[in-house]
Parts: structure tokens; C-alpha cells; sequence
């Protein structure tokens, strides 16, 4: 069958996202037991990522229109504590999230996400300063208030050591599960997610990443 052009996209998207999850499948295998946790729940999450699309894919080839999207303002605090005995935080920081919910409301997507910045902190090597940016990522699932989105993000500090990246990569899954919670008839909502940084200043250190707020209008 030929698939009609108004469908292509999704049926791209499920194969770049199986394509992905095959990776991270094969990125399991040989992941430290620290990494394995996070990898796993990335691929939980990419696991009903695609059954969402594929859903998707059969509603646009039968020719139903699919409801409508919904754009969505979470107006959260982020909180980022590290295992790390320069930097343990906890460090706190408002932040405006614009989110895209799918017709179905089983699917979300993060459409922005500012950097967060902490306050000044002391280094060896002076005070410090520390934007987060989302790098990577941002497409999740989403099911009656429950939230899973994988993201990638980059630690970069102000402090310049010659000859050194200091900055850091981390790799989390935004999720309601436990000791997030899930989303309540006003919006309320936690997301919160750990990982193990990657490369830098903070490398080999665990951190976790917290977003407690509101969603507004509620999907």
C-alpha cells in the first residue's frame, strides 16, 4: 500500500523512534549498573511513545480526523540536588515549560524549555554560576495526569579552567512516578528525574531534577 503523504510523517516518526530504542537497547547491555536504571526507563518511555504514534499512523490512514492538540503553561520551580561535595544543592529556580499535548492527550511535548539558572555557589576555584539547558529529548507520554518524557541536558558553568570542558551532560526521564506525583484536577503536578552526569566538573556524580508547579489549562 502507498502510504498517502498527509501520513508519511508519523510513519517516519515510528521508525526514527524504533530506530532510537533499538539503540538504547543495545546501549543497555553494556551500561554501568549506575546508567542502567535511567536507560531502562528511557526506553519504558519510548515504548509508549510509539505505541502512541502507531496509533496516530492508524487513525490517519482510516481517514478519522484526530481531535484537536491543546498547548498547555507548566509554571513550575525546578530543584537540582547532586551527589556531588562541590555542588549539592539543593538549587531552586522559577521556570515557564510551554508543553503540547496530542488530540488523544496521550502524548505530550515540550515546545520550550528556558534555561534554568542557580544561584552563585562557592568552587574550588571560585564562585560559580550554572545554566541548565534542554539539549536533547522532550517527547513523552502522558495518560491521565501520569507523565514520562525523556530529556537530555547541559550543565554549563561560568567558571573557564584552561584545557578542561568543565560543563556536564545529563540524561534524565521527567516522570510522575514516585517521588513525583501524578497531575490532580487543578494542574498540580511533580516531575522528577535522576541520572548520572556525564563528562565535566560534575562527571560520575548523581544528580536529580525536580519540576513542582502547575499546568494550565489542564489536558
Amino acid at each position: 500500500m502507498t502510504m498517502p503523504t498527509a501520513c508519511q510523517s508519523l510513519a517516519d516518526k515510528v521508525a526514527e523512534l524504533e530506530q532510537e530504542r533499538n539503540a538504547l537497547q543495545l546501549e543497555l547491555q553494556d551500561a554501568d549498573t549506575g546508567q542502567k536504571a535511567a536507560i531502562a526507563m528511557r526506553i519504558k518511555a519510548l515504548n509508549k511513545q510509539i505505541s502512541v504514534t502507531r496509533d496516530q499512523l492508524v487513525t490517519c490512514l482510516t481517514g478519522t480526523p484526530p481531535p484537536r492538540p491543546l498547548e498547555a503553561v507548566f509554571d513550575a520551580t525546578a530543584t537540582v540536588t547532586t551527589t556531588n561535595g562541590h555542588a549539592p544543592g539543593p538549587y531552586e529556580s522559577p521556570i515557564r515549560i510551554v508543553l503540547v499535548f496530542s488530540g488523544d492527550r496521550r502524548f505530550v511535548a515540550i515546545r520550550s524549555f528556558p534555561p534554568i539558572a542557580t544561584s552563585p555557589f562557592a568552587t574550588p576555584v571560585g564562585d560559580n554560576v550554572t545554566a541548565v539547558s534542554k539539549v536533547g529529548g522532550g517527547s513523552g507520554s502522558y495518560a491521565a495526569g501520569a507523565m514520562a518524557v525523556p530529556v537530555s541536558l547541559l550543565f554549563d558553568h561560568s567558571i573557564d579552567v584552561p584545557f578542561y570542558d568543565e560543563d556536564s551532560k545529563l540524561d534524565v526521564v521527567f516522570s510522575t512516578d514516585p517521588p513525583g506525583s501524578v497531575m490532580d484536577s487543578s494542574g498540580a503536578i511533580t516531575l522528577s528525574g535522576n541520572g548520572i552526569f556525564a563528562g565535566g566538573f560534575l562527571g560520575g556524580s548523581a544528580a536529580t531534577v525536580s519540576l513542582t508547579g502547575v499546568i494550565a489549562p489542564v489536558p
